[in-house]
């Protein structure tokens, strides 16, 4: 796919662009939980064409608790199937700005006029972790929704435990 619209979204030098000496992928950065990081957000949410949301990591402690959680974080559509399929899918579909706008591609909204998702994660420590095994299929999910989306998707995990960082680098 060409480059994604969304592409020129920079994190601002608010967050470092490596863990342990390694890159990390344009559309994940992490952060300590504090003022500092909450100011970063909010000056990186007010950008134009960003539509950012806030997911609660105690909410996602399982892989049916992460998928409910974040497609109603998303306003994945009514026909949200809740598995990791349909999270795909519709991420994806989220991510395709050819018909119009963000999410235009549901079929059922006109689409926002956003170029970039910004979804910040508190509490990240507690994603996934009644199911630590599922993070890699997640964060593959991601990642593919990022490569493929015309919009940009960028996830900011905050307060990540060392499984996070360790699992995306690893993938990278």
């Amino acid at each position: 796919m060409a480059a994604a619209p969304g592409g020129s979204f920079s994190w601002g030098g608010h967050f470092p662009d490596e863990y342990g000496g390694r890159p990390l992928p344009a559309w994940v950065r992490f952060a300590p939980a504090g003022e500092a990081t909450r100011r970063a957000v909010f000056d990186l949410s007010a950008r134009d064409a960003v539509h950012s949301v806030l997911v609660q990591g105690r909410r996602c402690q399982t892989m049916e608790g992460l998928l409910a959680t974040w497609g109603d974080a998303l306003e994945f559509p009514s026909y949200y199937g809740g598995n990791l399929d349909a999270f795909d899918e519709c991420l994806t579909d989220l991510l395709d700005l050819s018909g119009g706008g963000l999410g235009s591609a549901f079929g059922d909204r006109a689409g926002r006029p956003a170029r970039t998702v910004l979804v910040t994660v508190q509490e990240s420590d507690r994603l996934l972790a009644r199911e630590n095994d599922a993070v890699g299929a997640f964060l593959s999910l991601l990642d593919h929704a990022a490569r493929e989306g015309t919009a940009a998707l960028r996830v900011l995990f905050v307060e990540p435990s060392r499984r996070l960082p360790e699992a995306v680098v690893s993938r990278s």
